[in-house]
């Protein structure tokens, strides 16, 4: 009888009101049983059997027909992501919330990963140094920005708001298509697709699935390599429109020296302050040849913008261990060194600074 109430045949007679004894004499205990429907008082008997809600319901009935076991390692893999995702929602809000804009990137991108966990790819550098120019008195509302090797937008989104015009250059047809739809969220980005060099041509594009910014052109300018994605190569003295440019940011993955030959007008006429970044790669018997550009045209002075402390002690040793120790021990910040001489090594935030930009 209990079985019967508990598969939904009605409600418990003893809220009802109804019970019968188990035969046996007087004063037997009461037992849960439901009344059929003979037996029950006609007014109660009615009300009880018209109400849909307390007619006898039968069970449902369920049939397994596909079974996809993943065993004890996704239950391990859950252990790991599930608190990752909370962090990431988290996160989420918090970056919404400081007005960090709403990008779209590449799932399982270097920089895309930056942007979920930062709000921004090198976003304390990128805010250092405007802060840094602030101080020394640089003003960048009327002049224009240009993003070379612009990726999704990262940096042109970051310069939008403090300058009139972001010129944003990204040769990647793929990756282009992800720059215009980001630069939606600031109206004054201007998106080009073609690789800046020294000279008018096309080349090819390699590709790295796992960092799409890493994207470098083939060295062969004007013909074609072979392998990777077939893009225009222009001069950036030969683009029109361009304005007042206050500030020139290159990430091209090597091939700044060409870009920066193409650019010797601009560089001359408007004298920007230039970011680039230099691998161990790039110098060639002590010196790197970006930077005897660069000082060929006028730049006297370079400094660099980084994370500090830094603990000198290569391999993953240094840079997963030692360094965060020391910075959780006296605390993070970035610095900005003025340099004169730039030794071999990785410099991922150079600056080359013109004379009218004060210490």
């Amino acid at each position: 009888p209990v079985a019967s109430w508990v598969a939904g045949y009605g409600p418990s007679p003893t809220s009802a009101g109804a019970c019968c004894t188990v035969p046996g004499g007087a004063g037997a205990a009461p037992v849960n049983r439901p009344l059929r429907d003979d037996a029950r008082s006609p007014a109660l008997g009615n009300r009880l059997s018209d109400d849909p809600h307390t007619r006898a319901m039968p069970a449902p009935e369920t049939r397994l027909v596909f079974r996809h076991p993943r065993g004890r390692r996704g239950v391990l893999e859950r252990l790991v992501t599930d608190p990752v995702a909370r962090v990431l929602h988290r996160l989420a809000r918090r970056h919404l919330a400081q007005g960090r804009p709403p990008m779209v990137i590449f799932a399982f991108d270097h920089i895309g990963h930056h942007v979920n966990l930062e709000g921004l790819y090198e976003r304390s550098e990128l805010e250092a140094f405007l802060a840094w120019l602030t101080a020394a008195g640089v003003d960048l509302r009327d002049g224009v920005v240009l993003d070379i090797g612009a990726n999704i937008g990262n940096h042109s989104l970051f310069f939008a708001p403090h300058c009139a015009r972001v010129v944003a250059y990204e040769p990647n047809p793929r990756t282009f298509q992800v720059l215009c739809l980001n630069a939606q969220l600031a109206p004054n980005i201007e998106c080009r697709n073609k690789a800046l060099s020294d000279r008018a041509g096309r080349a090819r594009l390699s590709l790295d699935p796992e960092n799409v910014g890493s994207a470098s052109l083939g060295t062969a300018v004007g013909g074609i390599d072979a392998g990777g994605t077939l893009v225009d190569l222009v001069a950036l003295d030969d683009e029109p429109d361009l304005g007042p440019v206050r500030v020139v940011k290159m990430d091209i993955e090597g091939h700044e020296w060409r870009a920066l030959q193409g650019a010797s007008t601009l560089l001359a006429r408007h004298q920007p302050i230039v970011l680039f970044e230099q691998h161990p790669r790039d110098f060639v018997d002590g010196r790197s040849p970006v930077i005897e550009l660069l000082r060929s045209q006028g730049y006297r002075r370079f400094a660099t913008v980084a994370k500090q402390p830094r603990v000198n002690v290569a391999g993953a040793l240094g840079r997963w261990v030692l360094t965060p120790l020391a910075r959780l021990l006296v605390g993070e910040s970035v610095t900005v060194h003025l340099r004169e001489r730039i030794e071999p090594g990785f410099y991922f935030f150079l600056v080359a600074l013109p004379d009218w930009v004060g210490d």
